[in-house]
Parts: C-alpha cells; structure tokens; sequence
C-alpha cells in the first residue's frame, strides 16, 4: 500500500544528488521531492500485502502496520537526512516511522529504521546533531 507524495511521478524523472548547503539548504524542491520518493520506495519495500510487518521486541509479536501519511519535514544530520513518516495499528493507533537516509551516488539508501522509537531522533535533536532542512 502506497501513501501520497507530492508530485511523485516527477520523482522518477529527476536525475543528480541532494547538495546542501552549510546553511541546511537544498538546492531545490526537486530535490526535496527525490528524497520523499526514496523514503516511500523504501516504505514500499518493506510492506507485505499492504502492511509493515514489526516485532514488538518486549512481547515477541508480529505487528502489522499500516503507511498512512508522510511528513513532509527533512531534516538533516551532517552530510545525511532524516524522514518521518506515520503508521497506525489494526487498532488505528499511530507510530512514528523514521528513516536515516544517505546520497549514494546520486541515489538514497536508507542506513538505519526507527519504528515507535522516536527518542533517540529527538535527543539528537536537543543537541543541535539534527536540523530541518530548508
């Protein structure tokens, strides 16, 4: 099951990597768009007739999890970004799905998943490790 991303057909087309700036600029919203499309083409990966399978470590229980939206802050993490997205349980309860990405030449792999697990993006965060991108 596929979320939106906006203009996500455009993303297909769009060719190059992701410079940004000191200032946590990119250079465009094409740009911008490629990297949406990465996190979903990744999200994509890991459904399984249309849910996210995840292990609940504490309990041992398969989870199925369903992509509801994305977010559509960036933000970034020295040369590397961070995308959340949202899923929700068969109960309709939301978890947070965030994403650790790298522009491997001119492509983006995602290097690290976070399901339910949003503190240690938000400890990063409190110490100026992780910024929006603009």
């Amino acid at each position: 099951m596929r979320f939106p991303v906006v203009v996500a057909a455009l993303c297909i087309t769009l060719a190059g990597g992701l410079p940004v700036h000191a200032d946590g600029a990119a250079d465009s919203t094409a740009d911008k768009v490629r990297l949406q499309a990465a996190m979903q083409r990744h999200i994509d990966s890991l459904t399984i007739d249309g849910a996210v399978l995840h292990l609940d470590l504490a309990s041992g229980e398969g989870i199925e999890l369903f992509p509801t939206q994305a977010h559509p802050m960036i933000m970034t993490m020295g040369d590397h970004f961070v995308l959340c997205a949202e899923l929700k349980d068969a109960a309709g309860r939301p978890l947070p799905i965030d994403l650790y990405m790298a522009d491997t030449d001119g492509r983006f792999v995602t290097f690290r998943t976070e399901i339910g697990n949003r503190s240690p993006l938000q400890e990063m965060m409190k110490r100026g490790q992780v910024k929006p991108l603009r």
